[in-house]
C-alpha cells in the first residue's frame, strides 16, 4: 500500500477528528488485539521489565497508565501484568488511551526513521528548500525559537536538515503522536510528492476553467 494513501487518509481523519483504526490497519495492524497488531508490524512484547521504571517516573513522562502512578511500589510486576492482560483487548481507535499505552509501554521500540520508511515515506536530500518553505509557510516555530528581545527569522533548509537529521533517531510511538507527525509532515516524503517534485513538467495541468454562464434573462413578455 502506498504511503501517498496513508498521508491522504491522515489528512481525512485528523480533519474529522482524529486519528482512527483505518490508519492504523494501514500500518501492518488489523488482525484485532493490540497484541497481534502490533506483531503485525515487527513489534513484539518486551522481555526485560527492568527498564521501564526509570523512564516511567521520569517528570517529563505524560504517557502514565492510570492504574500505575508515579513511583509505584512493585512496579515491574504491575507493568508486566497490566501488558499481558491488554494485550488481547481489542483495538478500538488510535487516539483510545489504552492502545496509546500499550504502544509506549509495552513492545519493542522503533526509531521514527525506520517505522516511517517501513510504512514507504522517503527521505530525500535534494529538496529540503520546499521543506523549509513548507515549515515557514505554515508558522511553525518548534524547530527554531526567536532570540530573545528579537524576531524570529526564516528557517532555511540547511536548518531543517540538521534538525531532521538529528530527530530521525527518535522513538516512534503511535500514529498522531507530536513527533511521528513532524517527522512525516517536514522531514520525510510521499512517492508521489517526491517524483511531482522531481519531475514538475509531469505533474497534471489544472484544467482550464470556463467562465460562469450568466442566468438566462427572464421572459418578461408572457404573462
Amino acid at each position: 500500500m502506498s504511503p501517498e494513501f496513508v498521508q491522504k487518509l491522515i489528512s481525512i481523519t485528523v480533519i474529522t477528528g482524529g486519528l482512527g483504526g483505518g490508519y492504523y490497519a494501514l500500518t501492518g495492524g488489523g488482525t484485532g488485539t493490540l497484541s497481534k497488531m502490533h506483531l503485525a508490524t515487527g513489534r513484539q512484547l518486551i522481555t526485560d521489565w527492568t527498564v521501564l521504571e526509570a523512564k516511567y517516573n521520569l517528570q517529563d513522562n505524560q504517557d502514565i497508565i492510570d492504574e500505575i502512578p508515579k513511583n509505584s511500589k512493585k512496579f515491574n510486576e504491575k507493568i508486566k501484568k497490566w501488558c499481558e492482560s491488554k494485550g488481547s483487548t481489542y483495538f478500538l481507535d488510535a487516539t483510545d488511551k489504552t492502545y496509546r499505552s500499550y504502544a509506549v509501554w509495552c513492545v519493542t521500540e522503533v526509531s521514527l526513521d525506520k517505522e516511517l520508511k517501513r510504512l514507504g515515506f522517503k527521505w530525500d536530500d535534494n529538496h529540503w528548500d520546499k521543506k523549509a518553505k513548507k515549515y515557514n509557510e505554515s508558522n511553525q516555530t518548534f524547530m527554531k525559537q526567536a532570540p530573545k528581545g528579537g524576531k524570529i527569522t526564516p528557517l532555511n533548509e540547511s536548518e531543517i536538515r540538521a534538525w531532521c537529521e538529528s530527530n530521525k533517531d527518535g522513538r516512534y510511538k503511535y500514529p498522531g503522536d507530536e513527533a511521528e507527525h513532524r517527522m512525516r509532515t517536514y522531514c520525510y516524503w510521499t512517492e508521489e510528492d517526491l517524483t511531482a517534485t522531481n519531475n514538475p513538467e509531469s505533474a497534471p495541468e489544472t484544467p482550464p476553467q470556463l467562465p460562469p454562464l450568466d442566468p438566462p434573462a427572464l421572459d418578461t413578455d408572457k404573462s
